[in-house]
């Protein structure tokens, strides 16, 4: 789970500066975690694909039926992440993170240029 740390300058006794770069490391770091959770949910998903081919492979080669039950039984058990339903996590969501991410950088900027 993420978890959102509220610091105020009066519970560090730092800097507005520091606390500045607190934030944006704050950001970074979440942000890789994203990265890291997706392209291990999709190199999940592309091992079980590889997994099916390999059991297939082996039943064509061997004739062993054990083989074709194996990669039957592996597509029925396919591994699929989701958020909830509403989405696959894959590679294919990375370009919509982005997006978005890039999205609420440039109104945070402009919130935070208008204020000065």
């Amino acid at each position: 789970t993420l978890q959102f740390i509220t610091v105020t300058q009066d519970n560090l006794g730092l800097p507005l500066e520091s606390l500045s770069l607190f934030y944006g490391v704050t950001v970074v770091q979440i942000f890789v975690f994203s990265v890291m959770v997706i392209l291990s949910c999709d190199k999940v998903e592309k091992k079980a694909e590889e997994f099916i081919k390999t059991c297939i492979y082996i039943q064509a080669s061997t004739g062993d039926e054990n083989a074709l039950a194996l990669a039957n039984l592996a597509k029925d058990l396919r591994p699929k992440f989701s958020a909830a339903g509403f989405f696959d996590i894959n590679q294919r969501i990375l370009p919509t993170f982005f997006s978005n991410l890039s999205t609420y950088l440039i109104i945070i900027l402009q919130f935070k240029f208008s204020s000065l």
